[in-house]
């Protein structure tokens, strides 16, 4: 009979153990929660200024891109302007750290160059080189694009 008490008094308090250590893992991790939402504004507002202005870049990139795939550049010769600054907007902006990666500042120095290139391109040059140096920016923006990924 003490043995059977003993037993269940030992399951009792296993259980209650196991009720308190889920019950303080919640409360690390609200903790966690709570000490990264301290963090989070600042790293949440970097990020999400990058993320818009990738994507500002990319709305202009791809329909004056994909308007040139199709022999169409009007788009690209009303907008060329937009890429340079677009281009130097995302440039300025502080790097996430979770795309600072090997070779991003370069790439981003090289998408602000030719997008400011651009302009003497489609100003002066004739439809094929145009074409050329839209299909060439874009593969830029694509490399920086490489570099935005989360693995």
């Amino acid at each position: 009979m003490k043995l059977k008490s003993f037993a269940v008094f030992s399951f009792f308090m296993l259980a209650l153990f196991l009720i308190s250590a889920c019950g303080n893992t919640e409360k690390a991790t609200e903790q966690t929660i709570e000490e990264e939402s301290k963090v989070n504004p600042e790293v949440k507002a970097q990020e999400t200024a990058w993320e818009e202005a990738k994507e500002a870049y990319h709305s202009v990139m791809s329909a004056s891109f994909h308007s040139a795939e199709e022999d169409n550049l009007e788009p690209l010769k009303a907008k060329y302007a937009e890429l340079e600054t677009l281009s130097q907007a995302w440039a300025i902006l502080e790097i996430p750290e979770k795309y600072q990666k090997e070779n991003i500042q370069g790439a981003l120095q090289e998408l602000e160059k030719e997008s400011a290139a651009i302009a003497k391109v489609v100003e002066e040059g004739s439809d094929e080189e145009i074409k050329k140096a839209i299909y060439d920016l874009h593969d830029i923006f694509h490399k920086v694009q490489e570099f935005c990924t989360d693995h």
